[in-house]
């Protein structure tokens, strides 16, 4: 199961936990990902297990544990998301945002219908409308602009 669809299902489960990511060293890249995609903290394996223990204490205690040198980069993209927000960037109704996870899912225009119990032609709309609110050509582009502002929904 990819990381995203583990944290989605977790925090669907729980609303509450809190997630400390905990894997072999990754790119700053990865780790802003992992973090954007709702971890709470990411630490690698090769840390001390003290460390380990004062990132749960953190995280416990409602705060991120992200890496000095991840920090930087990962206020960088919080702060271009939220720039974007302030300027008009318009958000996905439910109904979208429904179809926006089946698209995840990869799931064919006719499939997303049948589970929806909707006309292909009102899918390709909302599909139509979910790619010019995030800017995307494609579906791929779609998911992956999606992907990158799921923190957003955490803080609303």
């Amino acid at each position: 199961m990819p990381l995203y669809e583990c944290l989605k299902h977790l925090r669907d489960q729980c609303s509450d936990a809190k997630f400390l990511v905990m894997d072999h060293q990754k790119s700053k890249e990865d780790i802003v990902r992992i973090l954007i995609m709702g971890a709470h903290g990411y630490i690698p394996h090769a840390l001390p297990s003290s460390t380990l223990v004062r990132a749960i204490t953190y995280v416990a205690s409602d705060q991120l544990w992200i890496p000095a040198d991840v920090l930087p980069d990962f206020l960088r993209e919080v702060n271009s998301t939220l720039h974007k927000n302030a300027h008009g960037r318009q958000t996905t109704t439910p109904r979208e945002d429904e179809i926006l996870e089946l698209v995840r899912r990869r799931l064919s225009n006719t499939e997303i219908a049948q589970v929806l119990e909707i006309r292909v032609s009102t899918v390709k709309f909302h599909i139509s409308n979910i790619l010019s609110k995030m800017h995307a050509t494609n579906r791929r582009q779609q998911v992956e602009a999606a992907s990158r502002n799921l923190w957003k929904m955490q803080l609303q």
